[in-house]
């Protein structure tokens, strides 16, 4: 039962997405992504944040165009609002990508590197 739903706006560059909350936290539908990342384009450090979280298995891995890991973080049976902080400062420019797993459902942010 969803309790409320949340409509983040802004334009197709600031990264927010549409995501639901419910009572057992996150209640995920098909094509909606539950997280905000920025600033995109990034020069040195991207932060990534969600809405609340409650007992979610959650996986956060930059890859680079040739589907090279970059970066990965994991956190188990998480609860709260998660703000995560990924640093460029010495990746090459060019396009990567965030893929979010939260229990298990996967979402991918697209992320420019000037």
């Amino acid at each position: 039962m969803v309790i409320r739903n949340y409509i983040l706006a802004g334009s197709g560059n600031t990264g927010f997405l549409k995501w639901s909350c419910t009572s057992t936290g996150v209640d995920l539908s098909q094509n909606e992504a539950i997280s905000k990342g920025y600033p995109n384009p990034v020069q040195n450090n991207y932060r990534y944040e969600s809405p609340y979280l409650k007992h979610s298995n959650v996986v956060l891995t930059i890859f680079d165009m040739t589907g090279r890991t970059i970066e990965s973080k994991s956190f188990d049976n998480f609860s709260g609002y998660m703000i995560e902080n990924f640093d460029f400062t010495n990746k090459a420019s060019g396009l990567y990508l965030l893929n979010i797993s939260i229990n298990g459902k996967q979402y991918t942010q697209k992320i420019v590197k000037n």
